[in-house]
Formats: C-alpha cells, sequence, structure tokens
C-alpha cells in the first residue's frame, strides 16, 4: 500500500535497521514517505502508508534484526492485477528475486482494495482460487 495520509515530522526518522528496496533495486535508508521508491508509484501522490510504521514496530519486537521493505505497489490497482503474469503480481516476484542474495524472506504484508471497495468477496474468492 502506497499510502495517502498526511505526513507529520516524526514520519521521516529514518531507522537504522530499516531497509527499502527503491526503484533501483538498491536498498536505502530513508523515513516516509517511501512509497516513492516503487517502480509502480506517482510520486507526487504518495504520503504515509503502514510499511514503514509496521517495520519500525518490528525492530522493536527484534532490535538485533534488520528489516526491509519491498515495495511493488500502486495506488488503485484492482486485485485482479496480482494474478501471475499481470504486472503488480510480476513486478513483486521480480524484486523480491533481487533481495535474494540480501536476506530471507520471513514474511509479507499484503494490503489490497482500492479499486473493489464494495465488492471484495467474489474478487477475493477469485484470486484464492487461482
Amino acid at each position: 500500500m502506497i499510502g495517502r495520509a498526511p505526513l507529520s515530522a516524526i514520519d521521516s526518522v529514518v531507522d537504522s535497521r530499516v531497509w527499502v528496496l527503491d526503484s533501483t533495486a538498491q536498498w536505502i535508508q530513508t523515513g516516509d514517505p517511501i512509497g516513492i521508491h516503487s517502480p509502480n508509484s506517482l510520486t507526487s501522490a504518495v504520503k504515509l502508508g503502514p510499511s514503514y510504521w509496521c517495520a519500525r514496530r518490528l525492530v522493536r519486537y527484534f532490535p538485533r534484526r534488520h528489516i526491509g521493505i519491498i515495495i511493488a505497489g500502486s495506488g488503485g490497482r484492482s486485485i485482479g492485477d496480482w494474478q501471475k503474469g499481470d504486472i503488480s503480481y510480476d513486478t513483486l516476484v521480480n524484486r523480491a528475486i533481487v533481495q535474494n542474495d540480501s536476506g530471507i524472506i520471513k514474511g509479507i504484508l499484503f494490503m489490497q482494495g482500492e479499486a473493489e471497495a464494495g465488492s471484495t468477496e467474489a474478487l477475493a474468492n477469485s484470486w484464492i482460487d487461482s
């Protein structure tokens, strides 16, 4: 999720244990808005999203670990864009492959919902079945 909430000064604070894979596939340290580093993002619309906050919370619980964020989101996408062979899915998989030498993926935080607000059940079931 790219994020559209307003930013405050605390949101741009950089945690040295949180890394973001930027749009050129390089690991960088940055504060929010991290969505500007998505390869699919319209940077003028990017604001505060949940990803960096979640990573900062994780490092509280795992203080000796580094957390890497791989962003592949793009606002307004449909759940249908996350099928094998579609651009959103392929972008995420390719970005995950790039990071393979840097660490191990231990979890995925996936948020989706803008385009299908109000009509999600049938779409979610079709996505799960495929």
